[in-house]
Parts: C-alpha cells; structure tokens; sequence
C-alpha cells in the first residue's frame, strides 16, 4: 500500500507567522471599466457578473457569500484569515464596502486588488474597510497625477502595493511614474510588472529593447529600496 507521504512533499512556509495564515484569493466578477491591449477579454467584459445579479446567479446571492466566509472562518480558526478580492474592478461592485464591513466584524482581514480608478474622496471614505490594497497602473486609461493622489489617500492607513505595467508604447510614462512613486509616497511596496501575450493560453512576455530589460531587472536597485 502507497500512502501520500511516498507520493508527495509537503510545502512548507519559510516564515513561521505566515503558517498561521489563510488566503482566500477570491475573483468575484469580471466586469472593468478599462478594456486594456494586453488583458484577455474574458477578464474585463463581465461574462462573469456580480455575486448580487439575481437573473443569472440565483446560488450566488450576498447571504450565500457572508455564509461561505463564516464558515471558512470556522474552519481555520484560530488562525488568521485573510480576503483579497479582485476582478475585473472590485470597486465597481456596490455591495463590495458592505462585505467588507462583514469580513472586519468578523475578525478576519481583507484586501483587494484595484485599477484605481475611484475617486480620492471614495478611498477616503471606505479605505477604513481594508486591510491592504494592491493597485495597478494601467498607462492606456489611467491618468498618473490621479493614481498617485489615490495612493496618497490610503497609504496612511496601511501598507499597499504598486504594480506599474510596463507598456513598451508607453514606457517613459510607467517610468516616470516609477521614478515620482519613491519621491511622493511611503509606506508602500513597488514592482514594474512585465507584459504578458496571450494572457491565459500560450504566455509569452513582451518583446522588450534590450535597455527596458535591463531596467526590469534591476527594478528593486533603482526604484524599490528607495521606497520608506
């Protein structure tokens, strides 16, 4: 007889904290309000809709989703739980701040992956409800100087992320961009994100000048540890 110790290996954390954590990485529609080159149409044109559209997901109501979460939160406990929601935009879902005032009464910890494109006074009000925040820099549709007050409004209350996508067509763009996130913000991480073709089938990273690559690659020397 064959047990699963002869046929696998157990993967574990090299940081102990991390052991007692649990994500739930959690796409809940694919409905955006960017359409960009690069993303695969089946990840913006919200074939998949939210939770709450009643007509075409009738097991998917929001009582179905908060259910899901308390067991999940039963099932692990005592560890730490934590949510991270994306898309599509999560931030165009209406009944997104009230799940996440649901996840935080509950103990549990959530976060979101997000364009950006809200306004400041948006983030304001509801950044209260978030954990953490990883935001992505589109160049085709996002404006830098907003994108910038948006990261402004929420780094005070927590740790985010930056994902700078680096367009060849619009390069300098992403990299001066880059180049103000380390001067303007704090209390955040940065990476310049590589370009994918065939985002989903047969992926293959962008063709790149041999001095864009070279930027990419040493993107933490020139960018990240500048970052407070």
């Amino acid at each position: 007889m064959k047990y699963l110790s002869d046929e696998y290996n157990i993967l574990d954390h090299s940081h102990s904290y991390a052991k007692e954590t649990v994500v739930i990485n959690w796409l809940l529609g694919t409905k955006c309000n960017f359409s960009c080159s690069y993303c695969p149409p089946w990840l913006h044109e919200g074939d998949v809709d939210w939770p709450n559209n009643y007509h075409k997901w009738g097991t998917r109501y929001l009582k179905d989703i908060k259910k899901f979460i308390l067991e999940v939160i039963d099932h692990y406990y005592p560890k730490k739980i934590y949510f991270e929601f994306t898309g599509g935009e999560v931030t165009l879902w209406k009944e997104l701040i009230p799940l996440a005032k649901f996840i935080k009464e509950n103990n549990a910890t959530i976060g979101i992956i997000s364009n950006g494109t809200r306004s400041p006074r948006w983030w304001r009000e509801n950044k209260k409800y978030f954990d953490h925040i990883c935001f992505s820099f589109h160049s085709e549709f996002s404006n830098p100087d907003k994108f910038l007050n948006v990261i402004k409004e929420v780094n005070g209350e927590f740790r985010t992320h930056v994902n700078i996508m680096m367009n060849p067509d619009t390069w300098d763009e992403c990299i001066q961009l880059a180049e103000r996130i380390p001067n303007e913000c704090h209390n955040i991480s940065l990476a310049l994100q590589p370009l994918m073709e065939g985002l989903g089938e047969e992926e293959t990273v962008f063709s790149y000048t041999e001095e864009q690559q070279q930027v990419l690659d040493r993107q933490h020397h020139l960018y990240g540890q500048h970052i407070k």
